[in-house]
């Protein structure tokens, strides 16, 4: 029998040190599982931030290139539609009138008398140069 309690002892042996590496992996799993968290928490934030700021530089870029546009049609000396307004009211001495809506616009075209739309002009078949025509260019190229 001692040789079965030495069997014994060894079976235990072994399966408390399997127990001791399957405590210890899931430990390691465990502290791995927060560590890759924690980096894709990071990740995240900075790709947040990367997202952000490229957002607020188009946004300045955008900016600028309005405001320089708006200055360089300044320079042009171009009518603006407030000064057009202007010039209308200063020209009639009314207030320019209110556009209608183009959907507007197209009811009222349908509801007056319907006017036939002309078709197409159709060409002139092309001439023929004349036989003294044709003989001075001949003299000409020559």
């Amino acid at each position: 029998m001692p040789r079965d309690d030495r069997f014994k002892k060894a079976q235990q042996a072994g399966a408390d040190w399997l127990e001791t590496a399957r405590v210890r992996a899931e430990e390691f799993l465990r502290e791995l599982s927060q560590a890759t968290d924690t980096t894709q928490g990071k990740a995240q934030g900075a790709l947040d931030d990367l997202l952000e700021g490229s957002r607020r530089s188009t946004e300045q870029l955008v900016s600028s290139i309005r405001k320089e546009i708006a200055s360089q049609l300044g320079l042009l000396g171009l009518a603006s539609k407030a000064d057009l307004e202007e010039l209308e009211i200063r020209l009639t001495g009314k207030a320019p009138k209110a556009k209608k809506a183009p959907a507007a616009k197209k009811a009222a075209a349908r509801k007056a008398s319907p006017v036939k739309k002309a078709s197409p002009a159709k060409k002139a078949p092309a001439k023929k140069a004349s036989p003294a025509k044709k003989a001075a260019a001949r003299k000409a190229a020559s």
